[in-house]
């Protein structure tokens, strides 16, 4: 790899505000692409910032705290991505033992319920108070909806959800509402 000797005045406009604010927007680049895609642009990022330590590790926690605090659900499968290609994988030197066995921890919790995974069976009881498991639902394809009557952006999905569910019944695809 081709060793780049950053001026320290680039060092330390990364590590301000500016240089946070980058890293962001360049990644807002890339947000309404699927979580695969992401990932395979972090790990191009995080390449070209490894010729300097100090560029690398801030690139790499940028993008770490990005992904762990976003509120898109995708994004949950890039942090985890991030999680276990670096920090668990031991390329991140700078992680301490204790922090590195606390996110194994938290990230074998996630990953049963990232996007693109089969969710585990629960058993609830439907509007006519026959219970129901997940597994005993025969179509190939169920999507989950979990909502709130109070929450202002079910108001708003709730009523696309179901005609987009009046256009995809009959292939195969059910819909399971869950109050929460």
């Amino acid at each position: 790899a081709k060793k780049y000797n950053l001026p320290e005045s680039v060092i330390d406009f990364i590590r301000t505000h500016h240089g946070t604010t980058s890293v962001r927007y360049f990644l807002n680049l890339f947000e309404k692409q699927g979580h695969d895609s992401i990932a395979a642009e972090v790990d191009n990022i995080v390449n070209k910032s490894a010729a300097n330590a100090d560029v690398y590790k801030f690139v790499l926690n940028s993008l770490f705290q990005y992904y762990n605090k976003s509120n898109l659900l995708t994004d949950e499968n890039v942090f985890v991505y991030i999680a276990e290609k670096y920090y668990l994988n031991g390329k991140t030197p700078w992680s301490t033992p204790d922090f590195t066995s606390k996110l194994k921890t938290d990230i074998e919790a996630r990953k049963p319920s990232l996007i693109g995974q089969i969710a585990p069976d629960f058993q609830m009881k439907d509007d006519k108070g026959k219970t129901v498991s997940l597994r005993s639902i025969q179509n190939r394809f169920v999507i989950l909806y979990f909502y709130d009557v109070d929450c202002e952006i079910c108001e708003q999905v709730s009523p696309e959800l179901m005609n987009f569910y009046r256009i995809i019944r009959d292939r195969g695809v059910d819909i399971i509402a869950v109050y929460v």
